[in-house]
């Protein structure tokens, strides 16, 4: 018992005496900080050495020590040995240490100094011998793994008896700052990249088109090389199209200016459409293709046509990644209240550090010219952009390189009426393209008769007006049900004739659908007060046309059930 009590007893002395050096320690810097001292007496492997912290002016002492404790930048101050003398409280706080522990301790203990480039401590240590004085750039590695990156400005202290003696450093933490230029070099970079891949992509379509054009001018050519052509030159301006529409959406969602046409939809009402917009191309690479629906409808609340282009993006991205005679697939599932819908390919697979960076704008996976697969690098970009504006969220997978790859958007599911179904196995179109009437106004000649000439094929009846008037008259004569109206018309501009068709009683109901080389989603206000239900910009997609004819159809149909 008197062996562990005289134990005890030794313990606590020494914690006595350990609680009084720590109790002196924070004394001593409460006495530094408030400007109390001149100096202090530090015993070093050297002997003692006296560092002048402070002047003669009792009152300039505490100003200064006021200073050094409040500045923002972290304040070090170490002796010859690199052991720590003076730490302000900024510096705790950036390297998680109290004065009391720093003291003493080599500043190593409290961080270690990485330098950028080879040679650049020597730059240090002879600018401090020549001037006294050294600032620069390096990173410091935090006693817990951080790193942060610093700028310092060393200056070399003397001693009250003259010789140098020490270092005191003000260190900031711009790693914000770095991070940002950083950030700012890469968007820098991918600007320059994309600006490389556009024109590398709008020569792309022009090479064929001029080829076509040519061709087209010889004498003797057979009608079956002209249809040729057409299909050549109506791939090609789709492609240039979809260039400038990826474009134009970015940039407006980008501003906050794409406004969304919510309405209940069932996840088919997008699906399918998108499948046969790239159906062609799973064709032409003789690709297996399969969709898998559940046996229960979905509904969700979205823009049909944007949907449409979310699903088409991925599944064209599929298409394009995948070997020929690879497999692409898409499935729909349900879980709680919201629907997965699945793209998986088995195509080039994705590296796993891209992963990440898959929808941030402009990112390529591939920036190789000579490898890459075409694209601008805002495709996935819109896509997460547009899921986000439906309250939904997309995410990208894949093993790696080879492996394939799998892009999962979620949406949020809407209840689903329960005569909802059996409306939908009803709301099927019997009537023949022939009984909707389409009346085009558009005052240049060649773009009017040309998409004539593609809805009459169609089987669609339609008539041609070239100025407002000539379609008001011919509006009340023919009665059409649809009206693709040019905004920019002479005399009497798009918008007067919108608002004239609709307050004509006798016209009845009608879907009229803005046309215009520029960008009319720019003024939506006016676009709805004029009564546009729809808008285009010119050429008009066919497909897209189509699909909204055959929308409204489907309305009109539906309303007579």
């Amino acid at each position: 018992m008197s062996t562990q009590f005289t134990v005890e007893q030794a313990l606590l002395a020494a914690n006595a005496e350990l609680r009084a050096r720590l109790d002196e320690a924070e004394e001593t810097l409460r006495a530094i900080r408030s400007g109390e001292i001149d100096a202090l007496v530090i015993e070093t492997s050297n002997g003692s050495q006296i560092y002048t912290l402070q002047g003669q002016d009792a009152e300039l002492n505490r100003f200064r020590g006021e200073i050094l404790a409040q500045i923002s930048d972290a304040v070090i101050v170490v002796d010859d040995d690199q052991h720590v003398t003076y730490l302000n409280a900024s510096a705790e706080q950036q390297y998680g240490i109290t004065a009391s522990e720093a003291l003493g301790r080599l500043v190593t203990e409290i961080f270690q100094c990485r330098w950028l480039q080879p040679g650049d401590a020597d730059k240090m240590i002879a600018a401090l011998s020549e001037t006294g004085y050294w600032r620069g750039e390096n990173v410091h590695v935090k006693r817990n793994g951080e790193v942060i990156h610093a700028e310092s400005s060393v200056t070399r202290l003397h001693s009250v008896n003259g010789p140098h003696s020490g270092q005191l450093a003000v260190i900031r933490d711009i790693t914000e700052r770095k991070q940002a230029e950083q950030a700012l070099k890469d968007a820098d970079r991918r600007k320059d990249e994309f600006l490389a891949m556009l024109a590398h992509e709008l020569r792309n379509p022009l090479g064929p088109m001029h080829n076509v054009a040519q061709l087209l001018k010889m004498e003797g050519i057979e009608a079956a090389r002209i249809s040729w052509c057409g299909n050549v030159i109506e791939r090609q301006v789709g492609h240039l199209s979809q260039l400038v529409d990826d474009l134009l959406d970015i940039s407006r969602i980008t501003l906050g200016k794409i406004k969304l046409k919510k309405e209940p939809l069932l996840v088919a009402d997008f699906i399918l459409p998108a499948v046969e917009t790239v159906r062609p191309l799973i064709d032409a690479r003789q690709q297996e293709f399969s969709l898998t629906l559940p046996p229960q409808p979905l509904q969700v609340e979205g823009d049909q046509v944007r949907l449409t282009q979310v699903l088409a993006n991925l599944l064209s991205n599929a298409v394009k990644y995948t070997e020929n005679g690879g497999r692409i697939e898409v499935g729909v599932e349900q879980s709680e209240n919201k629907v997965f819908i699945h793209v998986c390919d088995t195509g080039c697979g994705i590296e796993l550090s891209a992963l990440p960076h898959l929808f941030e704008l402009f990112y390529q996976v591939d920036s190789d010219m000579a490898r890459s697969q075409g694209g601008l690098g805002i495709g996935l970009s819109l896509v997460h952009r547009l899921v986000v504006m439906h309250g939904g969220d997309v995410q990208a997978f894949s093993a790696g390189l080879g492996q394939g790859s799998e892009f999962v958007v979620r949406l949020p599911l809407v209840s689903l009426p329960e005569n909802k179904a059996a409306v939908i196995a009803k709301v099927h179109p019997s009537s023949t393209n022939g009984e909707l009437g389409i009346l085009i106004v558009d005052d240049y000649c060649e773009a009017a008769e040309s998409l004539a000439m593609v809805l009459e094929h169609k089987g669609y009846r339609v008539w041609i007006a070239h100025d407002g008037l000539s379609a008001l008259e011919m509006a009340k004569v023919n009665r059409p049900q649809v009206v693709i109206l040019d905004i920019g018309l002479p005399v009497m501009d798009g918008y007067e004739v919108a608002e004239k068709l609709h307050q004509s009683i006798e016209l009845g109901e009608m879907l009229i659908i803005g046309l215009s080389g520029y960008e009319l989603s720019n003024n939506p206000e006016r676009l709805d007060a004029a009564g546009f239900d729809e808008y285009m910009v010119k050429p008009a997609n066919v497909e897209k046309l189509q699909r909204l004819l055959e929308k409204w159809q489907m309305l009109k149909f539906s309303k007579r059930l």
